[in-house]
């Protein structure tokens, strides 16, 4: 017999990759030419990776997850194309036991933040959202 599960949003922080825009500079003939150089210039900008912004969403995320025990699931996708990444189930502390396991992935042991980085960049993942599960 199976259980039906209900999915719960507790306000998790969905984890996403964080960019940062910064402009770009130009270097180029026309600074040597001063009349030139008065005239307006529209800014350009680029993203890059966001390092800082990355791990203050991680800490964001594991200060929201609650210290009690139960089920707590790591999902992507919308909700018509659902899909499951992990279910943790904790008979103690959820934010403890997410925040210390390991994942192991291709020989290789990562912690919370490289795992979820890694399946961000690795696995064509948009998102990964943050939700608890209850059974009814």
């Amino acid at each position: 017999m199976s259980m039906a599960v209900r999915l719960v949003d507790c306000g998790i922080p969905n984890f996403e990759l964080k960019k940062k825009r910064y402009e770009l500079q130009e270097l180029s003939e026309e600074v040597l030419i001063p009349e030139e150089s008065t005239s307006k210039k529209k800014k350009k900008y680029a993203y890059q990776d966001d390092a800082d912004g990355q791990l203050e969403l991680y800490k964001k995320i594991l200060r929201k997850i609650p210290a009690t025990p139960g089920k707590l699931m790591l999902i992507s996708g919308a909700d018509s194309s659902m899909k499951i990444i992990e279910i943790l189930t904790s008979d103690y502390n959820m934010r403890e036991d997410f925040r210390t396991s390991k994942k192991h992935v291709e020989e290789v042991d990562f912690d919370r933040f490289s795992w979820l980085m890694y399946k961000l960049r690795h696995c064509d993942l948009h998102l990964i959202r943050f939700v608890l599960a209850f059974e009814v």
